[in-house]
């Protein structure tokens, strides 16, 4: 038998034992980088609350005789210089020889000592130090001076061990994000997310222009089988529910940190990009549990999605100070920017944002429970940064009966109405019955889906009722409400002269698009407030109370039909200056009647409409409430309010 012959079996068994051995090899771990990022006037202000707590952010280092030998610093600033962290102190310094009462031979200089450092971290304690490399010296005229003598030597045996020995505390954050972490991951991988944790260890410091950054390094292991789908499957009954309460707490926090930063002055800039992930955010939504869409990791994505454009503007206005508050938000920031790095790995590290998860992010920002509360009051600096008044400015109530005003948008007589029976298919009647989905109960939020207007003015109410005897004079005093209310918003909102007359065609071609310009109706023989069919847009306008909560007063949106109007054309005045109307480069603006569709879209879907409509309107598939609001639009011009009692008469 030849040689090689014989030696086969042993060569196949080795490989099978290869083979075995190589199935059965742990996988190994891949190391994850997580972001610490300290910026200047953070790391400024931590420096400050722990090194220079006195009168004007100054610290005493000697005073004696009094005030005969006197050291203090003062005043420390932090910046980036030719990669070192430049630290600039300011010095007052008396030295002389106490004599009883008397100060002898005294001497006295004020100026600032400059220090390039480099950082240090320690990797047990997870202290930040720095070390220092060079030092200078300036007088109070920011001049380079040499001091000798018996000052150098008081400010060289004291300054420098003094700001060598300031440490910052990483610690707390990084605690924090291990317990924000923890609940991220699924239950049955608690041993693997445990051993993760257990790992993380310091990375080197890096300087960069506008911050240091330290990465937290992580063992991480693939803890997600690609064969599970019930990550990324839709969702139904109890589950979406409980998606949905996560949506709501996901939606206080994000709203509570827009809030919080605009309360500052914001660039035009930065104010746009916090309303596009507000109402994007939001919109998205209501999208994905309309169209049934909604998956177990829906908020997680949101949450990185957001965190990737809002965390600079965040930082740029949040960070100014170091109170316990801010430095809760140094941990926030640090937890957030993980969770992005590790939703930047993909769905095989099965990581999932939970209701545990977000109230340990609340409470790295503060004690109050509100901060997660999906509640229905409104935020004045949500209003602030949407640049709605407290108080809507609402048209003057014309008195009843009062004619059209001449060449005014209603330039006929109404016509008789037709019989219910009659009404076309292209113009249905708004649902008011709730589907029996759960869809629709979890988009009930804050009200039953049927509400009487006991204890309201009923007297009120009762004259924006429609009924089959009163069509006319109802349509009349609806146009007349909507015209007069474009006019006083085009007015106050400075909407531009060449708009104005489409903008005032537009706002009732929306109303009649939304409502059949109904604000209450009639159901199960009691009066109530029109209501969509997915529970969350109320009223004329139907505006949506899930998008605009915060913003306008809910109760009101409800049962008042002037508020409801106001807010409406604020909304739309909204997307039409700050959307449709803003210059993008290289793009022609569209006309008119092209504006007021692209306004329609974007208030029935949000900002991202502009873009998606003006595809459809290239494309040549729009959407059949693109065409119905074409339609009612060109109806509204031709003044062909016949059409309206069609849907109005039995509504």
């Amino acid at each position: 038998m030849p040689r090689h012959t014989r030696n086969l079996p042993v060569v196949l068994l080795f490989a099978l034992l290869l083979i075995l051995f190589a199935g059965n090899r742990p996988v190994a771990a891949e190391i994850v980088r997580l972001p610490v990022t300290i910026d200047y006037p953070l790391l400024q202000n931590l420096m400050i609350s722990k090194a220079f707590r006195g009168r004007d952010e100054s610290v005493v280092l000697v005073n004696e005789g009094s005030g005969c030998l006197y050291l203090a610093l003062s005043h420390p600033r932090i910046m980036e210089e030719k990669g070192f962290v430049r630290l600039e102190i300011g010095i007052t310094a008396h030295a002389g020889t106490p004599l009883g009462s008397e100060c002898l031979m005294p001497l006295a200089w004020r100026g600032f000592l400059v220090l390039y450092q480099q950082p240090v971290i320690n990797s047990q304690t997870w202290q930040l130090s720095f070390r220092t490399s060079r030092s200078r010296l300036f007088d109070a005229g920011h001049q380079p001076v040499n001091l000798n003598g018996i000052l150098w030597q008081l400010i060289e045996s004291r300054v420098f061990e003094y700001l060598n020995s300031i440490t910052i505390d990483l610690a707390p954050p990084v605690n924090n994000l291990k317990e924000f972490l923890f609940p991220m991951f699924p239950q049955h991988m608690q041993q693997q997310t445990q051993a993760m944790l257990d790992s993380l260890r310091a990375g080197e410091p890096l300087i960069t222009p506008e911050a240091i950054k330290l990465d937290i390094l992580a063992d991480v292991k693939e803890t997600y089988k690609p064969e599970d789908a019930r990550i990324t499957e839709p969702l139904s009954g109890k589950e979406l529910e409980e998606v949905v309460a996560v949506w709501e707490n996901w939606d206080a926090l994000l709203s509570f940190m827009v809030a919080t930063t605009a309360k500052d002055v914001l660039s035009p800039e930065e104010r746009q990009t916090l309303m596009d992930v507000l109402l994007e955010t939001r919109y998205t939504f209501l999208d994905s549990l309309g169209n049934q869409s909604m998956t177990h990791d829906f908020v997680r994505v949101q949450f990185a999605n957001s965190w990737k454009q809002l965390a600079p503007i965040f930082r740029n206005h949040i960070t100014a100070d170091a109170s316990p508050q801010k430095i809760g938000y140094f941990s926030f920031f640090t937890a957030a920017d993980a969770l992005t790095v590790l939703d930047g790995l993909g769905p095989t590290f099965g990581i999932e944002v939970s209701r545990n998860g977000l109230i340990r992010l609340a409470r790295m920002l503060g004690s109050d429970p509100a901060i997660l509360h999906y509640g229905s009051g409104v935020n004045p600096n949500l209003q602030r940064l949407f640049e709605i008044a407290p108080e809507p400015v609402q048209a003057p109530a014309a008195p009843e009966e009062e004619p059209p005003p001449e060449g005014e948008i209603l330039e006929q007589d109404l016509p008789p109405s037709p019989p219910p029976e009659s009404t076309p298919e292209s113009t249905p009647a708004p649902t008011l019955e709730p589907t029996s989905e759960p869809t629709s109960r979890l988009l009930d939020f804050l009200c039953a889906p049927l509400h009487a207007a006991e204890g309201r003015n009923l007297e009120e109410i009762r004259k924006w009722m429609v009924a089959g005897d009163n069509v006319d004079s109802y349509v009349r005093k609806v146009v007349n409400l909507l015209k007069a209310q474009a006019q006083t918003t085009a007015r106050e909102k400075n909407i531009p002269p060449a708009f104005r007359s489409t903008y005032r065609l537009m706002v009732p071609a929306m109303a009649w698009q939304e409502s059949c310009f109904r604000q209450f109706v009639m159901r199960n023989n009691q009066l109530t407030y029109l209501l969509s069919y997915n529970n969350s847009s109320v009223g004329l306008m139907q505006v949506n109370t899930r998008v605009w909560r915060g913003v306008y007063d809910l109760e009101r949106l409800r049962w008042d039909i002037r508020y409801n109007a106001a807010a409406g054309c604020e909304i739309a005045t909204l997307y039409l200056k700050d959307y449709a109307l803003r210059d993008r480069k290289g793009q022609k603006k569209p006309d008119n009647e092209t504006i007021a569709r692209l306004v329609y879209a974007m208030y029935n879907g949000g900002p991202g409409q502009y873009r998606k409509y003006l595809e459809r309107e290239r494309s040549g598939k729009l959407y059949k409430s693109d065409r119905l609001f074409q339609e009612k639009f060109e109806w509204v011009t031709t003044a062909d309010w016949g059409k309206i009692s069609r849907c109005l008469v039995g509504g």
